[in-house]
């Protein structure tokens, strides 16, 4: 390779000229934050995606592939699985409604994503941007600017959304440049997010800046091996430390009060018990009906799972929810739809890890893009409420499916 040569950069005319499909993005994007109400929410994307698919007569191309084809049955033994659910548990027509658009609509949204990433991948950029400005415009500047200065939720909740977009559009320019600068940016993001309270994002972000540094560690002479396995001692100094931090006083709001909590506030995993308790009580619920499930928002009747909840929990006080929490994508899925939904869900988190593994070994400047794509996917898939299904998985799904299919395309026009 010649000096000062670089693989990310961009070539050819027009490559900074916006086609249809990144256009088609941006639309995505900007409307991702504005629904109406139609037996639940339909967001305005959606319709853009629907849209968009129907007036091109389809997704092109990606009908060919065998990893979208993956994606789609698992969509479909999901719905499948919940309208068993919904039969047997004879739920309400408006609560099966809800649930089969939630998945109908997700697969919708991975469709029209893989269409258009597969036609111009900078589309992904004009996607994120559309999300940050759609955000952006939903907190006014005197709220936002409190936010920033907050260290509780407020920060993760009005400022992340808005800055995590255009952090990931960021990271993609520079790696262009440098791949190291991209990592670097995404490392300092992640300790700022972990110090402010985003705990999850930060945590999303420094496992995937750490992901797209070993993808250029090299693999003879064991060097990879080594640094992998240090890695795992040196993260937990930095937990220990993060503890230290937040105990002192460093952190208010939610992080404060789960270590107070905590059985053992230096033991990560007493510290996700404590976060994502409802986990467990969404594994005690599909014990009771691990072969069809629930139904559509599975529905606690008699607030049997609210006290269990409330237990876990040490509160006195039990507010009831009318449905079983679960806060877990993948138990979701095994909650309201039975087997079906559990190896629905399987097959669509197997397909992901599949394609994103493989988009991270090409060497392209979207690398620590689908880095942190693919590593909240799996956070979400384990640990966020059954909405990721529609709103943040799509991205993540299409995004590593296209990259992994195509990363010589990754490397040139449209990197």
């Amino acid at each position: 390779m010649a000096a000062g040569h670089n693989p990310y950069r961009a070539r050819g005319p027009g490559a900074l000229t916006p086609g249809p499909a990144a256009l088609l993005g941006f639309a995505y994007g900007a409307t991702s934050n504005l629904h109406v109400q139609f037996h639940g929410q339909l967001y305005l994307s959606e319709i853009v995606a629907l849209g968009a698919l129907v007036l091109a007569g389809g997704i092109g191309p990606m009908a060919r592939s065998r990893a979208l084809g993956a994606v789609a049955a698992g969509y479909g033994l999901m719905l499948f699985g919940l309208v068993l659910a919904d039969i047997a548990n004879a739920g309400s027509a408006a609560n099966a409604l809800r649930g089969w658009a939630n998945t109908g609509f997700a697969l919708v949204n991975v469709l029209f994503l893989a269409a258009i990433l597969h036609r111009d991948l900078r589309a992904l950029s004009c996607v994120l941007l559309g999300m940050a400005a759609a955000r952006l415009l939903s907190v006014d500047a005197m709220a936002l600017a409190s936010a920033a200065l907050d260290g509780g939720n407020a920060f993760k909740v009005r400022v992340v959304p808005v800055a995590t977009p255009l952090l990931l559009v960021l990271s993609h320019r520079l790696a262009r440049r440098s791949a190291a600068a991209a990592e670097g940016l995404l490392l300092a993001a992640a300790a700022l997010y972990l110090l402010s309270g985003a705990r999850s994002m930060g945590l999303v972000l420094g496992l995937a800046a750490l992901w797209a540094f070993v993808q250029r560690v090299p693999v003879r002479g064991g060097q990879r091996l080594a640094f992998c396995a240090v890695l795992p001692l040196a993260g937990y100094a930095l937990y220990a430390a993060y503890v230290d931090h937040v105990l002192a006083g460093g952190v208010a709001g939610n992080a404060f009060d789960q270590l107070m909590r905590a059985a053992n506030p230096y033991n990560p995993l007493s510290l996700l018990a404590q976060g994502r308790s409802e986990i467990r009580v969404a594994l005690a619920a599909i014990a009771e009906a691990p072969v069809l499930g629930h139904g559509s928002w599975a529905q606690d009747t008699g607030g049997r799972f609210a006290v269990m909840w409330a237990d876990m929990l040490g509160r006195d006080t039990v507010v009831y929810v009318p449905r079983i929490v679960a806060h877990s994508v993948v138990l979701t899925a095994w909650l309201w739809g039975g087997i079906a939904g559990a190896i629905g869900i399987a097959l669509v988190v197997g397909t992901v890890i599949r394609c994103g593994a493989s988009a991270m070994r090409a060497q392209t400047a979207w690398r620590p893009v689908i880095a942190v794509l693919v590593v909240d996917f799996l956070w979400n898939a384990c640990f966020s409420p059954v909405g990721h299904l529609r709103t943040s998985f799509p991205l993540a799904i299409a995004a590593s499916l296209v990259l992994a299919a195509r990363p010589g395309d990754a490397r040139g026009r449209g990197a």
